[in-house]
């Protein structure tokens, strides 16, 4: 009985942290300062064709961005497909905000 108890408990923390993952991957379409605009939807061919579009002309098109505030070294451009690990949550607003812990590339 006791160890049908340990497995559920250990089973529910499991789901529990697949559940809350705060990672998110997308491509980097702007960056201004310390802010990089992430579109997390966006196909190679959506950003191919809005690879000329400012950050603006993509907010005014209704495109999905993240406005992520990072403060790391590593420098990063426009169509860097990337991995973010957040800072807390993702806040609602327009375009949506949050701070980025840690930023990998995963493809050039």
């Amino acid at each position: 009985m006791t160890r049908k108890i340990i497995l559920l408990t250990v089973f529910f923390y499991i789901i529990l942290l697949i559940g809350c993952s705060n990672n998110i991957t997308g491509y980097i379409v702007g960056i201004e300062g310390n802010d990089i605009y992430l579109s997390e939807g966006m196909t190679q061919e959506e950003y191919n064709k809005s690879q000329d579009k400012t950050v603006q002309q993509l907010i005014d098109d209704n495109v999905s961005l993240i406005d992520l505030r990072y403060d790391g070294d590593q420098e990063f451009k426009p169509g860097d497909y990337v991995i973010v690990k957040l800072d807390g949550d993702i806040m609602a607003s327009y375009p949506e905000q949050a701070i980025a812990k840690d930023i990998t590339i995963i493809q050039e």
